[in-house]
């Protein structure tokens, strides 16, 4: 018998053990490259507006809601060693005087499901495209829009995604406008909440002019 013969099955099996080995390296490549990319997308998120409140996947109902506190994911001395970006994603963003820019920078993270804004008087209407990237939103509060319009509440209408809407009415918004949005999600519980009188706006500062 050739000895290329005899030793056939061996081969056969070296080279399904380098093949799984070659699989297993690459996923563990790619957990590490997800969770330094998330890490710094974070990092990058807080850097732009420091009110950011960054909430992962297992401190969120299935609904988008709070769930606190959460069991974060994996042993203790594991999270403490690489931090909870390798563990696990994040899902939802709170933020206080939301700008455009803050709201490109959400489109960075595909997973969330959460976001809610509070004094959003700086946010205008191109500024919520972004968030037609996020296809997973369930959740969304819009809190002060001072400068949306009815164009605004098209793009949100836009969001098929969205199961639960509470949104400021503002003083751009028109009752049409807002009946089209009602329309456009007919399977999205939607909140307005009419809270604009021209002393309240008065007193809030814009976000440009704060340190």
């Amino acid at each position: 018998m050739p000895a290329f013969t005899r030793f056939r099955p061996l081969l056969r099996f070296r080279l399904r053990t380098l093949f799984v080995l070659a699989v297993v390296v690459g996923l563990v490549f790619a957990w590490i490259h997800a969770g330094r990319e998330q890490r710094e997308r974070v990092a990058g998120m807080t850097k732009s507006n420091p009110s950011a409140v960054v909430l992962y996947d297992y401190e969120l109902h299935d609904d988008g809601t709070l769930n606190r506190p959460g069991e974060p994911p994996g042993p203790v001395w594991l999270r403490e060693r690489i931090g909870v970006d390798y563990l696990a994603d994040v899902a939802g963003v709170d933020l206080m005087y939301p700008t455009d820019a803050d709201i490109a920078h959400l489109a960075r993270f595909p997973n969330l499901r959460r976001l809610h804004f509070e004094r959003s008087i700086d946010l205008t209407d191109a500024g919520l495209e972004p968030l037609l990237d996020l296809k997973q939103l369930e959740f969304l509060v819009l809190g002060e829009p001072d400068q949306i319009t009815d164009a605004g509440l098209r793009t949100l209408g836009q969001m098929k995604s969205l199961a639960d809407l509470r949104l400021h009415r503002g003083r751009h918004m028109t009752d049409a406008g807002i009946a089209a949005l009602k329309r456009s999600l007919p399977h999205c519980r939607i909140t307005i909440v009419d809270v604009y009188e021209e002393e309240v706006l008065a007193r809030w500062v814009p976000c440009s002019s704060l340190p």
